[in-house]
């Protein structure tokens, strides 16, 4: 009894193996084989050993109809990009050792397209929308943004389960994924035949032997074998660097990538570009083993994209946007010249090493370092994650240290340090710099002298006296006013430059500590203020002196131009001035909505909010003078702050068209 029951497990095992063996010629006919928009991808996945057939009552079928499971996804995935390494799945309770697909899961979840689990449920059919997560991971589909709009498409959009939303939507931007009936039927297993087809989506040919390859599909193209040189041709999609290329080598030489260039595989010594090959996008994501990306002799690469890993990568050549988003995760540079870094991942690292130049840098993850070595150079570095550092002994020209960078360390010679205000625990060369104020270590980077806020030097750890700050006393916004006085100073004269300096000195803290008193000549009306939050028109001393008050406040950060109006000879007030809000890094213009910003048109206006087409419903439909009271309006404006408005006019014979900005709008 006991024989006979194990000889059935292994018959069981042997039959679902043989489903999936590889097959790469000499494909049998299938009885079953549909003639629809099923059959090319099925056929395409036998001939590319994705898939093999059944044995029944002496005929092979391939059951287009089927559901996979997710053992058997995870084996198809697997085979597609050569996967070899396995991962401990000793965690997983429901896959013993000696089961047909134990090593199929351990690879899967090596490739991070399984996530290890106690119950990993092998045998049960795998849904719709867990296979295209799958296959998202795979192939770095994901989107970092929370719209998921493309998802909109599909009227069950709703049924789609929250961890599957970034997937689901990369792979249906990209165009690999299709409803039925406006629906995308995310929780219904999937069947061989509509995974074959998306795979034939996903991958147009594939790559098994080494060796020069000059001629390639229309589509993605994938390598799964080291050793392979592509030459002298365009890839018309994507260009995936399989698992299975190992540690090995593949070069392109003088190859164009008009799609993205997906690495998955590669050692120390490769990827190669080099000759006059153009290459878009690079995402690096080898889960584990060090890669390199070489560009050489010219070739052209824009963004190399650091996306997940486990060990090293190292970069060389010319390259226009690096960015490290995997977290502890290091990527060096060597002989590199880089137009932009960035190191957004947490508790990771950029090695700048000698003879590499940064243009410029920015560390926004937090935790994160940058060490440049000597015969480096970083031109600039914006800081905003918390606790990182930048250390080294090569040159780091300038860092501007933001408000959220909290206990930011520098320690890289002769480096000039700006610390916004708000930012705590900076320290610079060793010494505590105070938020607002600037230090530029020594030549070694183990001292700093320190410029703060209050006009206070010290340089070396040594103090130094402190004057109080003027006061501000008078402000007029004309070209020629009567004059401001500063303590009892002798009153100046100054025009719409001057005043820039002056509410930018009250901001850096470094000139005025307050505003007593402003005096506006004329009628200053026309400029709306959304720096206290509410909408309105700027006529009086009051109004003003709020506004400068609110910049003395810190409620602002920087003003970036101002605008008088005195065209006429009699001014008229501030009519436009844009700041930087340093909480919402976001630069914002303030402006008076003019008669002359509206068509004088003698037919209906129509107003849409946020689109240069009429599409929905308008906001507004008035004539020329309501229109205007009504855009003119505090409580309009208040109420669409931020928003760009498009206005038609129609006369009943033509349109005339004018966008405005009310109130204000980001830059």
């Amino acid at each position: 009894m006991k024989k006979r029951s194990v000889l059935a497990v292994l018959l069981a095992v042997a039959m679902v193996l043989s489903s999936f063996s590889m097959v790469f010629a000499d494909a049998p006919a299938f009885g079953d084989m549909p003639d629809n928009w099923a059959t090319a991808g099925l056929q395409a996945a036998v001939d590319n050993g994705l898939l093999k057939g059944y044995a029944e009552d002496g005929k092979t079928l391939i059951k287009p109809n089927q559901s996979l499971t997710r053992a058997e996804m995870a084996t198809v995935v697997n085979r597609a990009f050569g996967a070899v390494g396995k991962a401990d799945i000793a965690k997983a309770k429901d896959v013993a050792s000696w089961q047909w697909f134990a090593p199929e899961i351990a690879k899967a979840v090596q490739m991070q397209t399984f996530a290890l689990d106690t119950n990993m449920r092998p045998n049960d059919k795998i849904t719709r929308q867990e296979a295209f997560v799958v296959l998202s991971r795979a192939f770095k589909m994901a989107v970092t943004d929370k719209d998921y709009s493309a998802l909109d498409a599909f009227s069950d959009k709703a049924s789609i389960s929250t961890w599957a939303l970034a997937d689901l939507t990369g792979m249906k931007e990209a165009g690999y994924i299709e409803g039925a009936g406006g629906k995308l039927n995310p929780l219904a297993n999937i069947t061989r035949a509509e995974f074959a087809t998306v795979m034939n989506k996903l991958v147009k040919q594939y790559i098994n032997a080494a060796g020069d390859v000059t001629t390639v599909a229309t589509g993605n193209i994938m390598v799964r074998n080291e050793g392979v040189v592509l030459k002298n041709l365009t890839i018309k999609g994507d260009l995936i660097i399989g698992d299975g290329v190992g540690e090995g080598e593949v070069t392109l030489d003088s190859v164009k990538v008009e799609g993205r260039t997906v690495i998955r595989g590669g050692g120390v010594n490769s990827i190669i570009i080099k000759g006059n090959s153009s290459v878009g996008k690079v995402i690096v994501s080898k889960v584990d083993g060090k890669v390199s990306v070489k560009v050489q002799n010219g070739a052209d690469v824009d963004v190399v994209f650091v996306d997940d890993g486990s060990d090293d990568v190292e970069v060389q050549g010319n390259i226009g946007t690096l960015e490290v988003a995997a977290d502890k995760i290091t990527v060096t540079t060597t002989n590199a010249t880089v137009a932009s870094a960035t190191i957004s991942g947490t508790e990771s690292n950029i090695i700048v090493g000698a003879g590499s130049t940064i243009k410029t840098g920015t560390i926004s993850g937090s935790s994160s370092t940058m060490v440049v070595q000597t015969g480096a150079t970083v031109n600039t570095l914006t800081v905003s994650g918390a606790n990182a550092a930048v250390s080294g002994t090569g040159t780091v020209t300038t860092i501007a240290v933001t408000a959220t960078a909290q206990n930011t360390q520098v320690s890289t010679p002769n480096t000039t340090v700006t610390v916004a205000t708000g930012a705590t625990g900076v320290t610079v060369g060793g010494e505590s710099v105070p938020a607002g104020s600037t230090a530029t270590t020594n030549a070694t980077g183990t001292d700093a002298t320190v410029t703060e806020s209050t006009s206070t030097t010290t340089g070396g750890g040594g103090g130094g006296g402190s004057t109080p700050p003027p006061t501000l006393l008078y402000v007029a916004t004309t070209d020629n006013p009567t004059g401001y006085s500063i303590d009892g100073l002798k009153a100046k004269s100054f025009n719409s430059t001057d005043l820039v300096s002056i509410i930018n000195g009250l901001i850096d803290g470094h000139v005025f500590d307050r505003i007593t008193s402003v005096a506006v000549t004329g009628a200053a009306e026309g400029i709306y203020a959304p720096l206290n939050g509410d909408a309105g028109a700027m006529d009086s001393n009051s109004e003003i002196d709020a506004i400068l008050q609110s910049i003395a406040n810190n409620a602002i950060s920087q003003v970036k131009t101002v605008k008088v109006d005195n065209t006429s000879g009699t001014a008229v007030g501030i009519t436009g001035f844009s700041y930087y809000d340093s909480t919402a890094a976001k630069t914002y213009t303030v402006k008076k909505v003019e008669l002359s910003d509206i068509p004088n048109h003698a037919g209906t206006y129509v107003v849409w909010a946020n689109t240069a087409t009429r599409v929905g419903s308008p906001i507004q439909t008035a004539s020329f003078s309501n229109i205007y009271d009504w855009l003119t309006d505090a409580a309009s404006l208040s109420a669409l702050a931020g928003v760009k408005i498009t206005i038609y006019a129609n006369d009943g014979t033509s349109d005339v068209t004018k966008e405005i900005v009310l109130h204000y709008d980001n830059l």
